[in-house]
């Protein structure tokens, strides 16, 4: 900026208000353009603008954004190039900058006709936005006028105003679905989903509303024997009428597969705008509302699709691969595996040929190909007896082949069937290599024999190192999710112990190695240790030639092992206490006098107390204990050198009853039903989260009306219960009672998966939904020893032996009251070593 000397002489007034007023005008225009000015009160005046004739003409515009009932408005003042350019030349860019207010500002200058609900806001410093709280009326004109607005500095407003127009009454989205019980004689029905750009006429739509069907050329009408026959639709509208729910029973299927059309003529099925002018407009073809999906007939209700393959491994680890077939109807494992066909393609179609076919590329595959293919031993992996859509079939295959699955013409569920024979091809898939730790847990005990199990597959060699976490990070160590799983990070804050290779024959299939650790932690004593397994598969010669390691890894996995006798298990009460109990896992008996700390972030104990006799410590109350002192773990110590963690904020320590049990779930009825004196709410749980087959699920709610108060003990409500696949196990009528509704569901052997619980007012209002997993689990791991002395043995009859058995949990407490069931095998008694006399063998009795 060049500054000039100015020499001190006294002006009149009149003059030195025409020197300083282009100065002044500049000036301030360029730090406008720079930093917008200081916020006013909504609707305040500004600066007084310059005379019409001098300012830079803003010209507004104003635009509807989409053709939804709540699209927002702007209004948007774009500067006069040509004036701009005329004016500041090389500045125009800079000096246009105008800004009317700061971005989020509310604007109460500018005023609507016809009113409409809402708030204008500056979203920018020249855009100005009106959002509708009220949904917009179809087709109408509005005229934002801005009369009172006050232009920035140095421009003026070329209009007073602006118009636009809402779109007319068209859908904003339509779907169609087909829903389908999977059993046979199982429900169908279509749903429709729409929403509109403003609220319809209920009546007049749901007496226009059609159901049409055209025969699959879509040319051709079906006739009365082929064409489905439908129920009376069943409207649900949205409480503020902009969208509406239809259900539409599928009475029966005609005998063909036919498309399905619902129209709402007088509704316009999609709109435009023109952003010039701001016009809308119906394209062709879309002057009604429409939507469409097929229907199976008869003849094509059974259908089949493979949905993917995997690779797998069984209970014996060996590699497998499952091949997902689906059906449209529930079929059973038995009745798929009497017709299942399972082969293993040709490498290639014509021998000749200079690479193998991909045969999921082909249409079909005939019955030459056939011939040629060689039969797969499968399994299917279903609940016997349990009908199903999902198949799963298990089969043994070299990865790389391709195999074929195939279902004859008629296979089905009675009376319908395939409409001609299903044949797929998939491609076994690379398995690929892994390295896991068989021991569930991350605790070894100090009179253990600290082997751990390792399964492995696909690998040359396996590479361990043991690290031991020095106590003081300890603390760093508990933190997170699954911690004791997801060790990361602490390698910096641990001693390497001990490390070594273990060479393997690199197979498919698992092969299993032990690793015992006893020797290598006896040294340093119980502790937090870090165990690090690595898969590695031998190199390239050419790599290894070249001076590259002779193997290279390929896999990982890392686990942080407890070693310890100590079991700790922790409870937070409602105070904010925590009850702790202490226990040798060895011994199976409470641990007294054991020093229980409760450790904060830093690592420093916040609570220090002894257990009782029963092994019980009561923490004092964590309430208000923040930063570094925010409870993380708790530690405990024995007099005999002994310690354990556990940590207090990793999730994946807690019970997962105590998470996933009382799983809530409940909504309020829709308006209408307010307005009749019938809205309700509920709240519904189920008594845990995890069932087997033949279980009973202890279900309640709690049901009252829109306000909270009693409703009618006789008022009627459904329960219904329906499976994974959508059959329907349970529909049976409740009545809330005092408010209060209890159910014991019984679960039928053969279904797995999850089950939704259901509490319903009329026919489809549900007013709670609860999801209970069902699955055939062993809820707790056993170890059942039996003597192997005669000793206590007693022949009961020619077919029966008593003997005793001793049955304890995992942990090692004894397991009582259970039903056990078995045989015993006789073996002639074979010749062997005499105990005490190696030199004398026992030959075995004869006759």
């Amino acid at each position: 900026m060049s500054v000039f000397p100015l020499r001190a002489q006294r002006l009149s007034a009149a003059v030195a208000a025409a020197l300083l007023l282009p100065l002044t005008t500049a000036f301030q225009t360029a730090e406008a353009a720079q930093t917008p000015p200081e916020p006013q009160s909504p609707g305040a005046a500004q600066s007084a603008p310059q005379k019409t004739e001098q300012g830079i003409p803003l010209a507004p515009a104003a635009m509807i954004h989409g053709a939804n009932p709540f699209a927002p408005v702007s209004i948007t003042f774009t500067p006069d190039v040509k004036a701009c350019e005329a004016r500041f030349g090389r500045d125009a860019v800079s000096r246009c900058r105008f800004s009317f207010a700061r971005a989020g500002t509310p604007e109460k200058a500018v005023k609507l006709a016809p009113a409409h609900p809402g708030q204008w806001r500056w979203t920018g410093p020249m855009t100005l936005t009106f959002t509708p709280t009220e949904p917009w009326p179809a087709g109408k004109a509005f005229k934002a006028d801005f009369s009172g607005l006050a232009a920035p500095v140095g421009s003026r407003v070329t209009a007073k105003s602006a118009g636009f127009s809402t779109p007319p009454l068209s859908a904003t989205y339509t779907s169609l679905t087909l829903w389908m019980d999977p059993k046979a004689e199982g429900e169908r029905v279509l749903t429709m989903d729409a929403g509109f750009t403003a609220k319809p006429d209920r009546a007049a739509f749901e007496k226009a509303f059609r159901v049409e069907t055209e025969g699959a050329s879509a040319s051709k009408t079906t006739t009365t024997k082929t064409a489905p026959r439908f129920g009376k639709p069943v409207f649900l509208w949205a409480e503020n009428g902009l969208s509406v729910y239809v259900r539409i029973p599928v009475a029966a299927l005609g005998a063909d597969p036919v498309v399905v059309t619902v129209t709402a003529p007088g509704i316009a099925g999609r709109v435009t705008m023109d952003p010039k002018t701001g016009k809308w407009s119906v394209p062709k073809g879309f002057a009604d509302m429409k939507a469409s999906t097929p229907i199976p007939g008869t003849a094509t209700l059974m259908s089949a699709e493979l949905l993917g393959t995997e690779p797998v491994q069984n209970e014996k680890l060996e590699s497998r691969y499952e091949i997902t077939v689906r059906t449209s109807l529930r079929v059973t494992p038995e009745a798929l595996r009497k017709v299942l066909e399972v082969r293993e393609l040709p490498l290639k179609l014509d021998p000749d040929a200079p690479r193998t076919t991909d045969w999921t590329g082909a249409a079909r595959i005939d019955e030459a190909v056939w011939a040629k293919s060689s039969p797969v031993a499968f399994e299917t992996m279903g609940t016997p007896g349990a009908a199903a859509v999902e198949h799963r079939i298990r089969i043994a295959g070299e990865a790389g082949r391709f195999v074929a699955v195939r279902l004859p013409k008629g296979f089905g569920a009675a009376p319908y069937g395939l409409a001609e024979d299903f044949c797929r091809a998939t491609l076994l898939p690379e398995t690929r290599p892994d390295v896991r730790l068989l021991n569930a847990g991350a605790l070894i005990t100090r009179e253990g024999a600290g082997a751990l199990s390792i399964a492995i597959s696909g690998i040359d060699a396996l590479d361990w190192k043991l690290s031991r976490i020095e106590d003081d990070f300890t603390i760093l160590a508990l933190e997170g999710y699954e911690a004791l799983r997801n060790p990361r990070g602490m390698e910096e804050r641990s001693t390497p112990m001990k490390s070594g290779r273990i060479r393997v024959e690199k197979s498919p299939d698992a092969a299993f190695a032990s690793l015992n650790l006893r020797e290598a932690v006896e040294a340093k004593g119980p502790g937090l240790y870090t165990l690090e397994l690595t898969g590695m598969v031998k190199n390239d010669e050419a790599s290894v030639k070249a001076g590259g390691p002779e193997y290279v890894p390929v896999t990982m996995e890392t686990r942080r092992i407890l070693m310890s006798d100590l079991a700790v298990l922790a409870k937070k009460n409602a105070d904010e206490t925590m009850t702790v109990f202490v226990s040798d896992l060895v011994k199976e008996v409470p641990v007294d006098a054991a020093r229980v700390k409760l450790l904060g972030a830093n690592g420093k104990p916040v609570a220090d107390v002894l257990t009782d006799k029963t092994g019980r410590a009561d923490l004092p109350t964590i309430r208000g204990l923040e930063r570094e002192k925010r409870p993380v773990a708790i530690m405990v110590e024995r007099a005999s050198g002994d310690v354990a963690w556990l940590s207090v904020t990793d999730p994946s320590t807690l019970e997962r009853w105590q998470t996933e049990a009382l799983r809530f779930g409940g909504r309020q009825t829709a308006s209408e039903e307010r307005e009749l004196g019938l809205a309700l709410s509920a709240a519904a749980q189920t008594d845990r989260g995890v069932y087997r087959p033949g279980e009973t699920i202890r279900w309640s709610a709690v049901v009252r009306d829109a306000d909270g108060r009693k409703v009618p003990a006789e008022l009627p409500l459904k329960l219904r219960v329906t499976s994974f696949e959508g059959e329907i196990l349970l529909d049976e009528p409740v009545t809330p009672g005092n408010g209060l509704v209890v159910r014991d569901v019984k679960i039928p052997e053969g279904i797995s998966g999850r089950v939704r619980l259901e509490l319903v007012s009329g026919r489809w209002n549900v007013l709670a939904s609860n999801v209970a997993a069902v699955e055939a689990f062993e809820p707790e791991t056993m170890r059942l020893t039996a003597p192997a002395s005669p000793a206590g043995w007693k022949v009961v009859d020619a077919d029966v032996l008593s003997l005793p058995l001793e049955a304890r949990h995992a942990a090692g407490s004894a397991a009582e009251g259970l039903t056990l069931s078995g045989h015993a095998q006789i073996m002639p008694l074979t010749a062997g070593p005499m105990p005490g006399n190696a030199d004398f063998a026992v030959a075995p009795p004869t006759g």
